[in-house]
């Protein structure tokens, strides 16, 4: 009997969270689905993890491919495994709230259905108990694809959507090759995945927070240049596509904007040129309400954290 959802993991060097990850996906309150982890040639021991829960849980498969160090590729090679009627997808590292399918499988509705839920960080300096709203200026009431394009991504472990809609991604009608693994938006894919269903229909979003996206402390400062770039990648692929020339523009500045802050607040060269370039005129009161939307909260956010590394190196001493 096939599941009610297909749950696509791909796992490299994953030993440290793989199993609590699938835990809270074993604590789920719908119990009706399946996991695939696609191992992506790690050398820890991740896969015999992987193999260890699937001996003790028949609703998990494993797969091992050669080494491709692209989420998408082992995504890609997972989803023709896939069987259930909604597929839904985690990264190894992350957490699902115990009701997050129950909650999204009971208000999808139809075979072209998809949906996003709010997201709590955890582990890092953008952690909020109230999570974030997901892209920043958007509300069920306006369409989507262009605030999705203008202000970024939704939080991918938290997105689900029915196989059928997914299959009318791909030209044959395949579930196949779906998401985008080239190397210019080799980190954006997601995003691009999520702009190619909006295209195709509006999504339904649950405000609850169903998902916790773990930081990790290396990720906190690295330089977000590929991201970045890959993201302007996006941008330019869907303006090929047909999009509005007016919010590609609004989109490419407020990326441009938000890279240029990014390095502010961890004191990259570069950043008071490309803030003064993208921020002032003929910047417009929209542009200026949405950056703030999106950029004050994690400003705050990464303030308090160092702030509250800070107090614990002084209370070591």
């Amino acid at each position: 009997m096939k599941p009610a959802v297909s749950i696509i993991i791909p796992a490299f060097n994953a030993a440290a969270y793989l199993k609590e990850t699938v835990t809270s996906i074993q604590a789920q309150t719908m119990p009706d689905w399946e996991i695939l982890i696609g191992d992506d040639g790690s050398t820890d021991k991740t896969a015999a993890i992987a193999e260890k829960l699937a001996e003790n849980d028949d609703r998990i498969s494993v797969f091992r491919f050669p080494a491709s160090g692209l989420p998408s590729v082992a995504r890609n090679r997972l989803l023709p495994k896939a069987f259930g009627q909604y597929v839904a997808f985690q990264d190894a590292d992350d957490i699902w709230e115990p009701n997050k399918l129950e909650i999204q499988v009971g208000r999808l509705k139809g075979r072209l259905a998809w949906g996003f839920s709010n997201c709590r960080y955890f582990g890092g300096p953008d952690t909020n108990p109230d999570g974030f709203w997901y892209p920043a200026g958007w509300r069920p009431q306006k369409p989507f694809y262009p605030e999705l394009l203008s202000t970024g991504g939704v939080p991918f472990i938290s997105l689900i959507a029915h196989r059928d809609l997914l299959r009318r991604l791909h030209p044959d009608g395949l579930m196949e090759d779906i998401i985008d693994t080239s190397p210019e938006i080799r980190i954006g894919e997601d995003w691009d995945l999520e702009l190619r269903l909006a295209r195709l229909m509006e999504p339904i979003y649950f405000p609850e927070v169903l998902v916790r996206y773990r930081q990790h402390t290396s990720s906190i400062t690295k330089s977000s240049d590929a991201m970045f770039h890959c993201c302007l990648n996006v941008i330019e692929k869907h303006r090929q596509l047909g999009a509005d020339p007016e919010v590609c523009r609004r989109a490419e500045r407020l990326q441009r904007s938000k890279i240029a802050t990014y390095r502010m607040l961890n004191n990259l060269p570069e950043w008071r040129r490309m803030l003064l370039e993208n921020t002032f005129p003929p910047l417009t009161t929209r542009d200026a309400v949405m950056s703030l939307i999106s950029l004050a909260p994690r400003g705050l956010a990464r303030w308090g954290y160092a702030k509250g590394i800070k107090q614990q190196r002084t209370q070591k001493e």
